[in-house]
């Protein structure tokens, strides 16, 4: 049989490794299917696999929203599809978080993964390439690490993995006609050469490359280096970065040998470069890859980490017939053009952060502070009396809903797989917050009469005000799509609509252009921040009532406009979000 009659089941296909070695399966030939829970991942990611190989053999990829956790989600997927082999990158895998948070790990990685094992078994699929982790060898007495060496992970997080290879061991020698492939990998880094897919952890990034390139585009202010008194050459830890192309391309060379092998077993195998770089030599690198000078800081030993981990890749050299082409300058090039065109990841903000600060001087005379600031914000802050939040300290609340992708985090909306109403109180809060404020701008409409010689501002005063009326209106549309995502959440048991990004604009934007590549995203940059530079007029111009008459009509316009293209956006979205779920 075939490679292009084999069907591949990819657990967290969705992710960095993941999705990386999809493109490399679907190019081989393979149909792949991936069940993902996008708990540290985004449909965008699957959506730009499918722009990569082309309409021909993205008809050979399906996408399943699943957790290994729920076992009716395999059952149901199983049941479907006759798969022939499991390549499983499913699971949680930073060391510092494991550390902190043990009992999520083990409830993760464990159970999910002997879930998979007896789902497998029921459906008699009995090959699976299992993504294990160059932390089960813990401080390794001696490096390079040889597959053989003694096993004594150091952290949670490699007890998991180091537990799971002993279970697939014993299932494999309990059940001979099992064959697994363990894979050790050391540090993926890197991306796809088209800058199209890359990491996009959500939240702040556990590991260093992600770290880096984020510092680089701005979205963090320095680069904490935890351990500088390590003994290596310039104090600071050694790992073997391998680029996550070779280790797409390791996978489909593991996937080969359980289809052209037999009697197994379950076996290990090294992947990595087998030479080690400093995280010090490896920020010089993305330095030169990048131009970007990194600020670092010298921060303390985190618990768990090893000094000096590289290995040994003879065994997978010769047996898997794979080794690793790229090195450390074509690691940080591909890093900095995955960076360099999506400064944000997969969450698509409306306003990047030069824009922010250049709208923030605009209005305001002040740079923005953090750039979960936005025209929204700005705008209502601006105007004294319009919004009865806008008393309110910046510092203390945030009345608007913010793109940026930290706003609403894996952590403060989905801590699991199973939302609760308690999970979404917030956005009833803000709900009402933006309702109020909706309802003081319907009050700009009437001049008011309560004070003859202090009235409040109104569109027959000041017809700039309009604009503020508009953004009321955009802020209120998606606290009520929040809610509604919320509830439809609940009422799934689980995630229906998913985050493809913080921000109800850039959602819609996002469903809307995605398939069909309009100019919408840049158009609506383009007309919000116009009119709101155009249309808003100063603290003191208020006060004063000497608010700019010029440009009015233009301003009003822009608003309209801007509105006008939200409308179109929604009812796209909408359409092709029926369309997705089955509606």
């Amino acid at each position: 049989m075939g490679s292009s009659e084999k069907t591949i089941l990819v657990t967290g296909g969705a992710g960095f490794i993941g999705t990386h070695t999809v493109v490399q399966l679907l190019n081989d030939g393979y149909r792949a299917s991936i069940i993902d829970n996008l708990d540290n991942s985004a449909i965008e990611a699957v959506h730009r696999v499918k722009d990569l190989v082309g309409p021909e053999l993205s008809q050979k990829l399906d996408f399943n929203l699943g957790d290994l956790r729920n076992r009716d989600d395999l059952e149901k997927l199983f049941s479907k599809t006759k798969f022939d082999a499991v390549i499983h990158f499913a699971g949680l895998k930073a060391v510092a978080e494991s550390v902190g948070n043990p009992r999520r790990y083990f409830d993760n990685n464990l159970i999910g993964t002997i879930n998979l094992f007896e789902v497998m078994a029921k459906y008699n699929c009995k090959k699976m390439v299992f993504s294990s982790s160059a932390t089960v060898y813990g401080q390794p007495e001696k490096i390079p690490c040889v597959e053989d060496f003694e096993l004594k992970a150091m952290n949670p997080y490699g007890r998991t993995k180091l537990f799971l290879e002993e279970i697939a061991r014993d299932i494999q020698k309990a059940e001979p006609d099992w064959s697994i492939i363990l894979l050790r990998y050391f540090n993926p880094v890197g991306a796809h050469e088209s800058g199209k897919i890359g990491e996009d952890p959500k939240g702040i990034p556990n590991n260093l490359m992600p770290y880096i390139q984020q510092v680089a585009v701005g979205r963090l202010p320095e680069l904490n280096i935890y351990g500088h008194d390590y003994p290596t050459k310039d104090g600071s830890a050694v790992r073997d970065y391998i680029h996550v192309m070779d280790l797409a391309d390791g996978h489909i060379a593991a996937v080969r040998k359980l289809f052209s092998s037999e009697n197994i077993g379950c076996i290990a195998y090294n992947l990595g470069t087998g030479s080690g770089t400093s995280v010090l030599e490896m920020v010089a690198a993305f330095e030169k890859a990048s131009g970007k000078k990194i600020p670092i800081k010298l921060c303390p030993r985190r618990p768990g980490d090893a000094t000096a981990v590289y290995a040994s890749t003879e065994k997978a050299q010769k047996e898997l017939g794979w080794k690793a082409k790229y090195g450390i300058a074509e690691m940080c090039r591909d890093q900095w053009k995955w960076a360099s065109n999506n400064p944000w990841g997969y969450q698509i903000s409306i306003f990047t952060k030069v824009q922010l600060k250049e709208t923030s001087r605009i209005l305001v005379d002040e740079p923005v502070k953090d750039e979960r600031e936005h025209v929204l914000a700005i705008g209502f802050r601006i105007m004294p009396g319009v919004s009865p939040v806008a008393s309110i300290s910046q510092s203390q609340h945030q009345p608007f809903p913010t793109p940026s992708p930290f706003s609403f985090s894996v952590a403060s909306t989905r801590w699991s797989s199973r939302p609760s109403i308690h999970r979404h109180s917030n956005l009833f809060l803000r709900f009402l917050v933006l309702l109020f404020s909706f309802i003081s701008a319907l009050t700009l409409v009437t001049p008011s009469t309560n004070n003859k010689h202090h009235p409040s501002p109104s569109f027959t005063d000041y017809p700039e005000l309009i604009y503020c009326f508009i953004v009321a209106i955009i802020a209120l549309v998606y606290t009520a799509f929040q809610l509604f995502k919320g509830i439809s959440d609940i009422a799934h048991r689980g995630i229906l609509i998913s985050d493809l990004t913080s921000d109800y604009l850039s959602f819609v934007l996002d469903q809307a252009t995605n398939s069909w590549g309009c100019p919408g995203k840049q158009l609506l940059v383009y007309l919000l921040v116009s009119s709101a530079s155009a249309a808003v007029p100063t603290v003191g111009q208020v006060e004063r009532g000497t608010a700019l008459r010029k440009g009015t009509i233009v301003s009003t316009s822009m608003a309209f406009a801007t509105f006008l293209v939200m409308a179109i956006c929604a009812i796209l979205s909408g359409y092709k979000l029926c369309k997705r779920i089955g509606w």
